[in-house]
């Protein structure tokens, strides 16, 4: 089943999130995310939407935990997060 992930972050600092995030790719690999893309709202250069694809629920919730533990999410500056996990029913 084909599923993806799409987040909503309203950062600190454009810069500094997109620097932590592409140093992570790597992990998001290791738990079958694959970014498809990544936009700023018009309005706002901080507030950022990423669609990713997701091999497993599951595993991005494991994985989600782990970036906070880490405090990946500090570090990148993220003030608030909205993800909506959505599954193909086409």
């Amino acid at each position: 089943m084909s599923a993806i992930m799409v987040v909503k972050n309203t950062l600190k600092d454009y810069a500094t999130w997109r620097s932590v995030f592409d140093d992570n790719r790597e992990m998001r690999m290791e738990y079958g995310i694959k970014e498809k893309g990544i936009y700023q709202t018009k309005e706002d250069p901080n507030e950022v939407i990423v669609v990713m694809h997701i091999d497993d629920v599951t595993r991005v919730q494991e994985f989600m935990k782990r970036i906070e533990d880490m405090g990946i999410m500090d570090e990148a500056g993220v003030i608030d997060v909205v993800r909506t996990p959505c599954i193909d029913v086409s």
